[in-house]
């Protein structure tokens, strides 16, 4: 849907939140202040601003938000807890064959779900940015 709207659809508008990329520098991120015709200010604070020339500038993005990863974490973490507790619960002492199984399968259960716990906690804390390309040239 980006790429049928016009470039002054998209912005860059003050308050955005904007991935501005110098030729042979690294990207700067930054919420614009003010553009003009031929210059984008980035605010950072107070008295702490950017000037960035536009026609010196080798890409432009505008944020379009972030999200968590739950879902993977979560996965991932009753993946590895289902193995962890698969071989944790095989390694109990008991005599009789049927009991190792049955710990095994429990092993297993407590170790998906602890695991997903944790691993969901833990995919919680990362945050991705998705960024939108600006046409500049």
């Amino acid at each position: 849907m980006d790429t049928r709207l016009s470039a002054a659809a998209l912005g860059p508008w003050p308050g955005l939140r904007v991935r501005a990329t110098p030729r042979g520098a690294s990207p700067i991120i930054g919420t614009v202040a003010r553009v003009t015709a031929d210059t984008l200010v980035l605010g950072g604070g107070i008295g702490n601003t950017t000037v960035l020339r536009i026609s010196a500038l080798d890409g432009l993005a505008v944020s379009r938000g972030s999200y968590r990863h739950v879902r993977e974490g979560a996965l991932i973490g009753a993946l590895v807890g289902a193995l962890i507790g698969g071989v944790l619960g095989g390694q109990a002492e008991e005599t009789s064959s049927y009991y190792q199984g049955l710990n095994v399968f429990a092993g297993v259960l407590v170790g998906a779900a602890a695991g997903g716990v944790v691993g969901g906690v833990a995919g919680a804390s990362v945050r991705t940015e998705v960024w939108s390309p600006l046409p500049i040239h």
